[in-house]
């Protein structure tokens, strides 16, 4: 016995007793970073050296998701004590050794289901092992190999079934009950849970097939920065490590590489957790090289000796104080590359964010601000969590007892909303943008990182309106808005935003709202862009179901001014003039007329804009009316877009823009009153000039430039 535990085989059982100790009691105590840096403190002296073993002990306590999870921390270490086993399992060949082994494989498979990934890779190490053997020029007998493999598996078998309680359970499709029986229908749930893909969430976009970058970008952004800086030196020193420096740390490599391939092809993209079991063995990777680089004999100079030195200390001093500044939050950590913490939902959300940790916070929050009935979304999983810490709360989607989808979502009810980063990035629940109105907004308060508070109240003005472009297509019909605003008093209007725009009520005391097709909403269109630069975007919805993609606008105090407005009281038929603004290009000019409706006109009527050339005849028409005049009422507010061509060898000079109304039926003009006087038929504006340049461009005399010219160039081109 003695000879079979001597040396550093001593210390890998007493490894694996440490790891099965904590492992068996990890649902009794919830974290067990202690232990980690017992086993690291172990392993790393037997197999890293000192130095690399204190390394390699700050970077385990060091990163924030092994604090977050520490039972999830103790399956990876289990992993990967087991798979350091494995490699020297066969330096003292024992059947001891095998037995250890196997024990705390079982272990593994009962404390974690990807854990199972671990058998293929113990075939592996079987099937390399006896080749070894059979090689090698004093060949040890196979029976024995034959018999470590046996005590190794038989061990694992028994220990899996005893933490079942060495139960025997039918299992489907077979007649008689199989040990453990409860695992394998535990690993067929997994399996039907994950077969039809799972909602996962990554950088703005929703999929359930997953994304083979979901996991190296979890990596990146959640995995301390001085960690990575630290494994980018440890990925140089091993780029320049002796060739025979690698055998020692094989097996942690191979599990590593196996391990990694699966998570990032699998469908179940939930969270970083996922590469928990591998961060210990990639931490005893980049101990057991970076310090290399710290070490007196890699360097030629005292100089970069202690530069190094110190770079390392600075590195693993930065890791510490950044996890400590976190706590009690670790959960919610991302590094610095995307902003830190408070912008790390814009990502990342599930566990990767939100485990139900911020339920206590939220009380204490209810508690504080005296909130009354807290309105909460967020994992089905977390209801009974919510009534054991006393809150007091209306379940919001997808909990139960709460409706399909969220009351009045285009317009929420006034009330405290506390919502989980998860559901409001859309996982969950029934419709992907069903909270996007809250993510327009700041939050009132974020606690945890994770759960974000607003409070929303009655606005002073109700809204009154809701207008609609009709290009390509009206976004939504009048059951979705009556259901989607809570309203079905709201007065329904449309336009076509290409040629108009339409402010019902024309003034910031009538607010309402306005609502486009996505994709025009996103146009390059001038017209629209600055139309729209006036409003804000209150809800944004991507998907294609029974309503297009739509962008929702609140006109809560809208500005309608006119770049050149009208000095004089101007009216034409029930219309009144309140100025125009021009905007140029290379070949064209737009001309955008302001008016208000005094009264709805009784007749079809088109507001025209006729350009005269420098000899007074016309050279470009622009007529016409983007809103249907049957829905003009007093006090509207309209924009028309009038959009003239020039001719490809219009000669220079003044361009005279004239616009009024005329009747549609008989093409009669409207006459036009200013200041009550009747001056004609047609309102002649400022003239546009035209260089001597082709094609010609259009531009405003200096004579009548203003201050301010932000839609055309005020100068002429020579």
């Amino acid at each position: 016995m003695r000879r079979v535990l001597r040396g550093k085989s001593r210390e890998i059982i007493l490894i694996l007793v440490l790891v099965a100790i904590g492992a068996v009691v990890r649902s009794i105590m919830p974290s067990f970073l202690s232990k980690i840096n017992i086993v690291n403190i172990l392993y790393g002296n037997a197999v890293l050296g000192i130095m690399a073993m204190g390394m390699m002990m700050v970077l385990v306590t060091g990163n924030v998701d092994v604090s977050a999870g520490g039972q999830y921390a103790v399956c990876g270490m289990v992993v990967a004590m087991f798979v350091r086993a494995t490699g020297g399992l066969y330096t003292v060949p024992a059947i001891l050794i095998g037995m250890a082994t196997g024990l705390v494989l079982g272990l593994s498979q009962s404390t974690k289901i990807n854990a199972m990934l671990l058998l293929p890779i113990v075939g592996l190490f079987l099937l390399v092992q006896m080749v070894r053997l059979y090689r090698a020029p004093h060949r040890e007998p196979l029976w024995r190999f034959f018999w470590q493999s046996c005590a190794l598996c038989g061990a694992a078998a028994l220990t899996l079934w005893a933490t079942y309680g060495f139960e025997l359970r039918l299992v489907a499709g077979l007649p008689f009950p199989l040990p453990a029986g409860s695992h394998l229908l535990l690993f067929e749930r997994v399996l039907k849970a994950t077969g039809g893909g799972h909602p996962a969430f990554l950088m703005g976009k929703l999929s359930t097939e997953g994304w083979w970058t979901y996991f190296p970008v979890a990596f990146a952004i959640k995995t301390p920065l001085p960690t990575l800086l630290l494994m980018l030196a440890g990925a140089v020193a091993a780029l320049i490590a002796p060739r025979r420096c690698w055998k020692d740390t094989l097996p942690l490599w191979l599990f590593t590489v196996l391990y990694g391939a699966f998570v990032i092809y699998s469908r179940l993209n939930i969270g970083y957790r996922h590469l928990l079991p591998v961060i210990p063995l990639l931490y005893v990777g980049l101990a057991s090289r970076a310090w290399r680089i710290a070490d007196s004999k890699f360097h030629v100079s005292s100089i970069t000796h202690y530069a190094f030195r110190i770079t390392h200390y600075g590195l693993l001093a930065w890791l510490t104080l950044g996890t400590l500044s976190l706590a009690p939050h670790y959960l919610a950590h991302f590094n610095e590359l995307v902003g830190g913490p408070d912008e790390g939902y814009r990502y990342l959300v599930d566990s990767n964010l939100d485990w139900g940790q911020v339920f206590k916070e939220l009380a204490r929050y209810q508690q504080e601000h005296q909130t009354g009935t807290v309105l909460i979304s967020t994992h089905i999983e977390y209801e009974d969590a919510l009534r054991s810490y006393g809150l007091d709360f209306a379940p919001l989607p997808p909990l139960h007892a709460a409706p399909g989808v969220l009351p009045r979502r285009f317009n929420p009810a006034p009330g405290v909303y506390a919502i989980s980063t998860t559901t409001l990035q859309g996982i969950l629940t029934a419709d992907p943008e069903m909270y996007d109105w809250f993510r327009q907004r700041e939050p009132d308060a974020k606690l945890g990182h994770a759960l974000f508070v607003y409070h929303v109240t009655e606005p002073a003005t109700p809204a009154t309106w809701i207008a609609q472009c009709t290009v390509p297509v009206t976004p939504l019909p009048s059951e979705v808005i009556a259901e989607g605003f809570g309203r079905d008093d709201l007065r329904q209007v449309t336009f076509d935003c290409t040629q108009s725009w339409f402010l019902p009520g024309g003034s910031a005391a009538v607010p309402g709202w306005v609502v486009l097709f996505r994709e025009t909403a996103i146009s390059d269109d001038v017209f629209i862009q600055t139309q729209l630069a006036t409003l804000r975007k209150s809800f944004e919805h991507l998907t294609t179901g029974y309503q297009p993609p739509f962008v929702i606008y609140e006109a809560a105090a809208p500005t309608m001014a006119p770049t050149f407005p009208a000095r004089e009281d101007i009216r034409i038929g029930g219309l009144t003039f309140l100025g125009h603004a021009v905007q140029q290009s290379d070949t064209t000019v737009e001309v955008w007329t302001y008016w208000r409706v005094n009264t709805a006109p009784t007749t079809p009527i088109s507001l025209m804009l006729h350009l005269l050339g420098p000899d007074g005849t016309p050279v470009s028409v622009g007529d016409g009316s983007g809103v249907p005049q049957e829905q003009w009422q007093p006090g509207d507010v309209l924009i028309q877009r009038h959009r003239l061509s020039l001719p490809p060898h219009a000669p220079p000079g003044a361009y005279t823009p004239q616009t009024g109304v005329y009747i549609l039926a008989t093409l009669e003009r409207i006459p036009v009153l200013v200041q009550g006087q009747v001056v004609g038929d047609a309102l002649v504006l400022p003239p546009l000039t035209s260089s001597h340049k082709k094609p010609p461009q259009m531009l405003i005399p200096a004579e009548v430039k203003p201050q301010k010219m932000p839609l055309w160039r005020g100068e002429s081109l020579r």
